[in-house]
């Protein structure tokens, strides 16, 4: 999954003004060190205790539903044990964790039937596809359901939220721009773009 070169723009859209300035960076490096080169559950443990409040109140903001955020914590914790080791610059740990919270959500947001996005309500904004067009004309709803995921897998991290946040989560631009730190302008601007591409990538695979 391609990252802009702003690799830590999707854990400043959460995290910069409520949750990495609180933190002491070096203690946080230590205790990744001491969980890496001596296993020390210990210190894992402390950095759980240390981040996973903020965690947890990202997944219900992302998910609007606390259950599914339980589960989002588990899961992400789950990853960040399995792969801790494979960080080679423990200081930053908060923005790989936070990246690591936003695959989790996004992983689960697209699996909820009640909130998952449409391929077709996608195709029709794109202009891709004619209200009037029959199952035969095209591909099946599963089959633009599986495409348009692709598609948007293939944007850069920024864009990529933006659009799960904006389809999935049925959240407004204001809204988008307020939780992404960027400005309304900004943020269109990346979704306008981000729905560019969605169009290029479908069109090149049709």
């Amino acid at each position: 999954m391609p990252i802009p070169p702003t690799s830590c723009t999707i854990v400043k859209s959460f995290y910069e003004r409520q949750f990495m300035t609180k933190y002491n960076y070096k203690q946080i490096a230590m205790l990744v060190s001491l969980f890496v080169e001596e296993n020390d559950s210990n210190a894992f443990a402390q950095l759980y205790g240390l981040t996973y409040n903020k965690i947890y109140n990202y997944a219900c903001y992302y998910l609007k539903d606390p259950y599914l955020a339980q589960d989002a914590l588990q899961e992400i914790y789950i990853q960040v044990m399995k792969k801790l080791p494979d960080l080679k610059e423990p200081q930053l740990f908060l923005s790989w964790l936070g990246t690591i919270a936003f695959h989790v959500c996004y992983d689960i947001s697209t699996r909820k039937s009640r909130t998952e996005l449409s391929s077709s309500e996608l195709l029709t904004l794109l202009n891709l596809a004619d209200v009037h067009d029959t199952p035969e004309e095209h591909c099946t709803r599963d089959a633009r359901r599986k495409l348009v995921k692709q598609a948007i897998d293939s944007l850069p991290l920024l864009d990529q939220q933006i659009i799960v946040l904006r389809y999935y989560n049925d959240l407004t631009m204001e809204a988008i721009s307020s939780a992404c730190c960027i400005s309304l302008s900004s943020c269109k601007r990346h979704h306008n773009a981000a729905l560019k591409q969605i169009k290029k990538y479908l069109e090149e695979k049709e």
